[in-house]
């Protein structure tokens, strides 16, 4: 029935960001205290690209995120212990390579991460470079298989087929950049700002790092993140559908989290470090236990209403405590539009 399959897939999504989490934990405790390696786990599970991803259901950033939080653990480590070079070496582009693989739309992301990897934990011998490509072959080899038997290409293009079949104009459009990195930085709807401030504050730590860490190899995971918000804007969905928050940038977010907890911090940032790690758990988890697609998402349909995304008087936030009982019939209930999807796979409201 429908409701089990909704239980298994919480159930596999919660699973998956577990031992994500755990990998993210293992990654900050290269770089500092277990106490503080715990709580960058823990805000990157409240976060809404954590929490709420239970919330809803089994996300396709659920199955690529124990991979992307692998590759930071073997980056940290490799940072910290240069005797962990081999296995740094052969086992970060593996993860990177999955992880892409499983979600193709954190290319830019994992490009980052690819980067550190490629200037600071690269192999320093053939026989290393031999044994990454090899490593990194095997294990991606049952997903080609599965790709070009059911989408008739070695590469993870299902999704793309999709998106041309809905998109209207290009899938991917320079006309509405700067749009979509407004919306996905300070939109009620989907801004950063408001459900993930944390993203922020691992950015700007990433580019410009604790004076003790002169040698920063995570500015290039800073770059990635940047490369993300960009190619995220360029969607013609930028704003993910129906979703709690970004959703496409909720890999950028556990990068982010790291980045910002998992280091040294600064005596004249931690206030600022420890407010945006606070609003990103108390959004998160207010998305994991409050929000409904009846409360905003269905009533204003910003596939089709996209100003809506704008609307600060009216957002997802604002609505969970306007809009309490969800049920069907329930008083609060709020009215919907009914959504109506033409032919050519675009929707439409009435």
């Amino acid at each position: 029935s429908d409701i089990e399959l909704r239980k298994r897939e919480r159930f596999a999504a919660g699973f998956l960001v577990a031992l994500a989490a755990a990998l993210v934990v293992l990654a900050a405790g290269a770089r500092c205290t277990p106490l503080r390696a715990g709580l960058t786990g823990f805000v990157a599970v409240a976060s809404f690209a954590g929490a709420a991803t239970m919330g809803q259901g089994l996300w396709q950033a659920t199955t690529a995120l124990p991979f992307l939080a692998g590759a930071l653990a073997t980056l940290a480590w490799r940072e910290r212990s240069p005797r962990l070079g081999t296995l740094a070496a052969v086992a970060t582009p593996t993860l990177l390579v999955l992880a892409v693989m499983l979600r193709p739309t954190i290319g830019p992301l994992a490009g980052g991460l690819g980067l550190v990897w490629l200037v600071h934990a690269r192999p320093r011998t053939w026989r290393g470079w031999l044994a990454a490509v090899a490593v990194m072959l095997a294990a991606t080899a049952p997903l080609v298989v599965w790709n070009a038997i059911h989408l008739y290409s070695p590469f993870p293009i299902g999704q793309w087929k999709a998106n041309k079949r809905m998109a209207e104009t290009a899938v991917f459009s320079i006309s509405h950049v700067a749009n979509g990195i407004a919306g996905l930085v300070a939109s009620p709807g989907r801004g950063l700002v408001w459900f993930a401030p944390i993203v922020a504050v691992g950015f700007v730590r990433g580019v410009r790092p604790h004076p003790s860490a002169p040698d920063h190899p995570w500015r290039l995971a800073a770059v990635g993140m940047l490369l993300q918000l960009v190619a995220m804007a360029l969607f013609f969905k930028w704003h993910g559908g129906q979703a709690f928050g970004p959703r496409l940038l909720a890999e950028t977010t556990w990068v982010a989290t790291f980045l910002a907890l998992g280091t040294r911090i600064d005596d004249r940032a931690r206030h600022l470090v420890t407010v945006a790690a606070v609003v990103t758990c108390v959004v998160g988890l207010l998305g994991l236990y409050g929000w409904r697609p009846q409360q905003w998402e269905l009533r204003r349909v910003p596939d089709v209403h996209a100003d809506a995304l704008w609307d600060f008087g009216d957002s997802p936030l604002s609505a969970m405590f306007v809009y309490r009982d969800h049920r069907a019939g329930g008083h609060d209930a709020p009215p919907t539009h009914g959504i109506e999807c033409r032919a050519d796979g675009t929707l439409r409201s009435f």
